[in-house]
């Protein structure tokens, strides 16, 4: 048996992979992606535009489909002491292999009160904002035609170039 932990895009595709390959998998999650709280997502091979939360349920949709359990549980431990097993909230589960698909979040916090404002002009690109080694700007990603300005906020000391690209 093989769990995944976490249930976004990166989730739900290896569970469907996997299940695919007639390898035992189940998803533990708690269901708080983050791309629940997008107000659009165009980018996404297939889908044209559509909610972040429409997106999340049309993958869980799919691996249901497909007979992947989905335990609502949160994952606080993991342990390869004897055999893998993860300790939850609600149980533990006992696996031969560990998927850690748990996603990232934005560095927001150092905003007061931008969480209100998120969905009505201040967004997150998962491009710039969600790696998982260098923060990239590239031009803009195309959005200056369609926005009259665009503010990078930066937290470090200065901006560095890296391969062409801004990076921090």
């Amino acid at each position: 048996m093989i769990v995944i932990i976490g249930s976004g895009p990166a989730g739900i595709s290896a569970a469907i992979y996997i299940k695919r390959a007639n390898i035992p998998v189940m998803i533990i999650t708690n269901h708080k992606s983050s791309l629940v709280k997008a107000k659009s997502v165009e980018n996404y091979y297939g889908t044209g535009k559509i909610s972040g939360e429409n997106l999340y349920y049309q993958g869980i949709a799919s691996a249901l489909e497909l007979d992947i359990p989905i335990i609502e549980d949160e994952a606080v431990g993991i342990s390869v002491e004897k055999g893998m097993s993860i300790e939850g909230i609600k149980d533990n589960y006992s696996c031969d292999a560990i998927v850690l698909a748990t996603g990232s979040s934005v560095s927001k916090n150092y905003i007061p009160g931008v969480s209100s404002l998120e969905g009505k002009g201040v967004s997150f690109c998962a491009t710039c904002e969600r790696g998982t080694s260098k923060k990239r700007v590239r031009s803009g990603c195309g959005i200056p035609k369609y926005s009259y300005s665009i503010c990078k906020i930066h937290f470090r000391k200065a901006l560095r170039s890296v391969g062409g690209s801004l990076a921090h």
